[in-house]
């Protein structure tokens, strides 16, 4: 009798799972159909260049603009292990989006931070 409902018990806790699983690959496919925002004009024959451009806006609209934050410390670093980039590629991309005026770079006390610029237009989506 204890066997039937320990067999009971585990096929409640594999289909409860097996449902949040489903769930949880859904959101990941939706959210990685939904059109990412097109290139600023100057990059739009970059190529990968452009592409890690609108990934890095993505980045920056996901992980600071959506949770209230304006100030990212240690821009370049912060890039770097987000995107496995050298430290040049890092240095270019960072550049790249004072260019375009995502974000306006200053150093403090502490190290160098990039202050968010919410008028930026490649910014108006996160808002």
């Amino acid at each position: 009798m204890k066997a039937n409902v320990n067999a009971g018990r585990r096929k409640m806790l594999l289909a409860g799972g097996s449902a949040l699983l489903m769930m949880v690959l859904a959101r990941a496919q939706a959210d990685r159909l939904s059109p990412p925002p097109p290139p600023p004009p100057a990059l739009a024959g970059a190529g990968a260049g452009a592409a890690l451009f609108v990934a890095a806006v993505e980045f920056i609209g996901r992980r600071y603009i959506q949770h209230g934050r304006a100030v990212v410390y240690g821009p370049v670093s912060r890039l770097q292990r987000e995107f496995l980039l050298g430290y040049r590629e890092g240095c270019e991309l960072v550049a790249m989006l004072a260019a375009e005026q995502v974000w306006r770079l200053s150093d403090d006390a502490h190290g160098a931070l990039a202050t968010l610029d919410f008028d930026s237009p490649h910014l108006r989506r996160w808002q």
